[in-house]
């Protein structure tokens, strides 16, 4: 007895294939109608043992899953007929129903059915079956009411082990396998079992595989349902499966909203982390800054002390020097002071000691008789320069104005010269007044004034020798008197 198997199929075809062909190991398949992968399948059972095959479907949505979910099989999107080209397929989405005859898409049409028109590439069966390395080990042909197209394109010599053909009229019981089962037996085939929707056949090469036909799946071929037919045999168990998938999403949004309602706590927990962490390093960075400002002021602080304490020394040796300056300049001015008082008193020794000299005495009368005669020689003097200076500008002005007139006159240049040569310093005279007349200025003469006193007393008493204890500026202030002396004399 072979290992049982988890049934996919519609009608349990998966089931009775199994039961025959399962001490084949790893075998071959082709699936003409194919249709979903997870629905009503029956190569799914044989792919998860590891057999493989050939799909043929052409509608793209059914296609495409098969393409996803079997990996390792071949997947044709065409439909299968009598000649190779394009053909019309009259789809009807969502359902195992699309067909290419158009009698029965009306039918459809008619019952409520949405029915949409393709056109669709047309392969014969031999080109599928050639697609195959190796034996076939069975092959199933579901296209709703198209089979006997799909037999008229079978010429070749490859032969599947087992045919399974569905042999009813779409959603009916009606057999209409009379109008192919000629086609099938001249192939080599001998009937072999109906289920109620499909007939199997065994080819005449393999009769030794009739004897595995009989009685319908039943516990012995020990499979499983997989809750994946539409049929009503898993209607219980789909319902119930209907209901576990409920709970199941159910869980699985309660899941995710609870897993939403942590992501976003983790989230905030996480936002909450980053501004405490920017707050603590916010601070940190404050509490740093002020640090180094505290640090920086300190170091300005101590800086501005050392500054201080060196202009403080700066500001003590200054006072130092000037104070010792000014104690030394103190002490200059004191000793000039005193060495000046010493000087006056010893002028005013000497000074008493000419006043009391008999020279001082004896030439009283002459100092008196010289500053009464200085003052009569500059009496008459000052009045004549007083007069000059009152009466001169007009006498200038008057004689300019006759020097210019009479510059002009011939007859008086010619009586001029004569006179100039008889009076040369007249010529002198007359041609300054002119310049100056003309804005040249005057050349002054000096004068001079003596006057003198005549005493052979006097020079006797000038001459007689000085006191010895005279200084040395007496002893001058008495030369000066005496050259003066003379001078008056002379």
């Amino acid at each position: 007895m072979s290992e049982g198997i988890v049934s996919y199929a519609q009608n349990f075809e998966d089931v009775i294939l199994w039961r025959v062909l399962a001490h084949v190991g790893a075998g071959n398949y082709v699936d003409v109608g194919a249709q979903s992968a997870f629905e009503d399948s029956v190569s799914r059972a044989f792919h998860e043992h590891g057999w493989k095959g050939v799909h043929v479907e052409p509608m793209p949505f059914y296609a495409e899953q098969l393409r996803n979910e079997r990996p390792g099989d071949l997947i044709v999107q065409a439909m299968v007929g009598v000649e190779e080209g394009v053909g019309e397929l009259f789809a009807m989405s969502g359902t195992g129903l699309s067909t290419s005859r158009g009698d029965l898409a009306e039918g459809y049409q008619r019952d409520g059915w949405a029915v949409s028109r393709q056109v669709v590439p047309v392969l014969t069966l031999d080109t599928v079956l050639d697609k195959v390395d190796g034996e076939i080990h069975w092959l199933k042909i579901d296209v709703e009411g198209a089979e006997l197209q799909v037999l008229q394109g079978w010429h070749g010599s490859r032969r599947p082990w087992v045919l399974v053909v569905e042999s009813t009229l779409p959603m009916s019981q009606e057999q209409n396998h009379e109008t192919w089962d000629g086609l099938v037996v001249e192939k080599g085939y001998t009937f072999a079992y109906f289920d109620g929707l499909n007939r199997f056949y065994v080819s005449d090469a393999h009769p030794e595989l009739a004897a595995a036909f009989g009685p319908g799946p039943n516990v012995f071929d020990r499979f499983m349902l997989s809750g994946t037919a539409t049929s009503t045999f898993a209607a219980k168990l789909n319902q119930k499966l209907e209901l576990a998938a409920q709970e199941k999403q159910r869980v699985v949004e309660e899941k995710q909203g609870v897993e939403a309602e942590l992501a976003v706590s983790r989230e905030e927990r996480a936002h909450a982390r980053e501004r405490l962490a920017e707050a603590e390093k916010a601070s940190l960075v404050q509490r740093l800054e002020a640090g180094e400002r505290e640090i920086d002021l300190h170091m300005r602080i101590s800086t501005t002390l050392s500054r201080v304490n060196e202009l403080q020394d700066e500001l003590t040796e200054e006072r130092r020097r000037a104070m010792d300056a000014v104690a030394a300049a103190i002490a200059d001015v004191a000793h000039e002071r005193d060495e000046a008082l010493a000087r006056a008193a010893h002028l005013h020794r000497d000074l008493m000691v000419i006043h009391q000299s008999t020279s001082w005495v004896v030439t009283a009368p002459l100092r008196a008789i010289a500053r009464g005669a200085r003052w009569s020689l500059k009496a008459p003097v000052a009045l004549l320069r007083w007069v000059k200076a009152k009466t001169m500008p007009k006498v200038r002005h008057v004689l300019y104005a006759v020097l210019r007139r009479a510059a002009r006159q011939p007859l008086v240049k010619r009586l001029a010269r004569r006179a100039f040569v008889a009076m040369p310093g007249l010529e002198r005279r007359v041609r300054a007044l002119h310049g100056a007349a003309n804005g040249r200025p005057v050349p002054g003469e000096p004068q001079a004034v003596a006057s003198g006193i005549a005493s052979s007393d006097l020079v006797r008493l000038l001459a007689a020798p000085l006191p010895p204890d005279v200084s040395a500026q007496a002893r001058q202030s008495l030369l000066r008197v005496r050259h003066a002396a003379m001078g008056a004399k002379s």
